[in-house]
C-alpha cells in the first residue's frame, strides 16, 4: 500500500466512522514506517549541520566564557542570509596576506590589515622592496570576484556532502 492510499484509507475510514480493521491497522502502519524512515534521513542529513555547529561553538567557546551568548552568536549568523561579499572580502585578504608571505614580508602588523590597507601597503612600499611585483599583486587582488565566490562554495558544499555519504 503506497503512502497515499494509506492516507486515503484512513480518511475514509475516519469520515465515515468505521470500526478500524486490519486494513485500517495496515495503513497505520505504513504510515508509521515512512514516518520513521523520514525521520531518519532527517537526522542523516543534519547530521553534517550538527557537527559544523559543534564545531563552531567549540571555537567561540575559546572566545567566549558564555555557551549561552556563543549560542546567541552562532543563531545570529545562521539568521543571516549568506554573505558572499564578507566571504569574498575574506579571501582576497587571505590571498594578499599570502602574497606578502610569499614575498618573505613577515610583519605582524599585516594580519591586522584590511585589503584597502593591504593596497595601500604595497603601493607605499612598491619602490623600496624589490620583491613586490605591482602586476602580480594586481591579479591576486582581483581573485575571488562574487561569481568565483559562488561557484567554490557551491562545490566544496558540495564535495563535503559527497564525501560524506561516501563514507556513512
Amino acid at each position: 500500500m503506497t503512502l497515499k492510499q494509506s492516507f486515503d484509507r484512513l480518511r475514509f475510514t475516519l469520515t465515515k466512522q468505521n470500526k478500524p480493521n486490519q486494513t485500517d491497522i495496515d495503513a497505520f502502519n505504513e504510515i508509521g514506517k515512512y514516518f520513521a524512515l523520514h525521520q531518519k534521513d532527517i537526522v542523516q542529513d543534519n547530521l553534517l549541520f550538527a557537527k559544523l555547529y559543534a564545531f563552531t561553538l567549540s571555537e567561540l567557546l575559546t572566545y567566549y566564557s558564555d555557551i549561552d551568548f556563543a549560542n546567541k552568536e552562532i543563531n545570529k549568523v545562521l539568521n543571516e542570509p549568506i554573505c558572499i561579499e564578507k566571504l569574498s572580502l575574506s579571501l582576497r585578504t587571505m590571498e594578499l596576506r599570502n602574497y606578502f608571505a610569499q614575498k618573505k614580508i613577515l610583519d605582524p602588523f599585516l594580519k591586522t590589515k584590511s585589503v584597502k590597507e593591504l593596497e595601500e601597503i604595497h603601493e607605499r612600499y612598491l619602490d623600496k622592496l624589490p620583491q613586490l611585483d605591482p602586476i602580480e599583486f594586481a591579479k591576486i587582488g582581483s581573485n575571488w570576484s562574487e561569481k568565483d565566490v559562488i561557484y567554490n562554495l557551491e562545490s566544496n558544499i558540495n564535495l563535503s556532502i559527497q564525501n560524506y555519504k561516501n563514507y556513512v
